[in-house]
């Protein structure tokens, strides 16, 4: 949910409104999964959380929504073969809590179909990414640590005076405590924040890049808008992403 609306600075996108919810749901939720999971394959940092090195991928989906990032990882690691080898475990973390409902009703239609297996869980949780990481709105966040990949899909820049206000004190937060191996996806509907954004991974020690998405004739599954931020897992990466963030 959004404070701050993309068209004019002042605008409220008011997602207490359960039809608001509905209408979300019905013209972007398809898309954004489809953005979601074609940029975590289509980075090789994500990518290799799927790769099944690891037992457990803890996901923290801020400014989550209905959980378009639950379904959209579900299928990824379906797609590559790793959904009896790495357990999900993701929560959608949101301002707006009328989103819980939208969630749960999610990860039920998951199970289902048999895109969640019995030890998955995904889960609702309040946060508000306009305040730092120690504000009692972002208590469930913590510990900031345990997270093996953060998504902010199409939050950041409609929360943009926000953000900037508090100095951008949550993703400063979130990204001093990424873990070797860890990775961050920002997408977003503008560029406006990603200059920023890259300064403030970099100055964290973080491998941070843009990802292009090609020109093509028709629709791509690609994001216009997404930025990958990564850190080290060894001390030859640690050089690998100080020559690529090297302006």
């Amino acid at each position: 949910s959004v404070r701050t609306g993309a068209i004019h600075a002042d605008a409220n996108v008011a997602f207490s409104d359960g039809g608001a919810r509905s209408g979300y749901v019905s013209t972007s939720f398809t898309t954004r999964c489809r953005y979601i999971g074609a940029a975590a394959l289509s980075s090789p940092a994500t990518a290799s959380l799927l790769s099944g090195h690891r037992n457990v991928l803890r996901v923290a989906s801020v400014g989550g929504g209905p959980g378009e990032c639950a379904l959209a990882l579900a299928v990824c690691r379906q797609t590559v073969g790793m959904q009896a080898t790495i357990q999900l475990q993701v929560a959608i973390f949101d301002l707006e809590p009328g989103w819980q409902s939208c969630v749960e009703c999610l990860a039920a239609e998951m199970r289902t179909s048999n895109l969640l297996e019995a030890a998955d869980a995904v889960w609702f949780a309040l946060a508000d990414v306009t305040q730092s990481l120690d504000h009692a709105a972002n208590r469930a966040i913590l510990p900031a640590a345990d997270w093996d990949l953060i998504v902010f899909s199409y939050v950041l820049a409609e929360n943009a005076r926000g953000v900037r206000d508090s100095d951008f004190a949550m993703l400063r937060g979130l990204f001093a405590s990424m873990r070797p191996g860890a990775c961050c996806m920002v997408l977003d509907a503008s560029e406006k924040l990603h200059e920023d954004l890259l300064i403030v991974a970099r100055s964290c020690g973080l491998q941070a890049s843009q990802s292009v998405r090609p020109h093509t004739a028709g629709r791509s599954a690609l994001p216009r808008n997404c930025i990958i931020i990564s850190c080290a897992e060894t001390a030859t990466d640690v050089t690998a992403a100080s020559i690529a963030t090297t302006p």
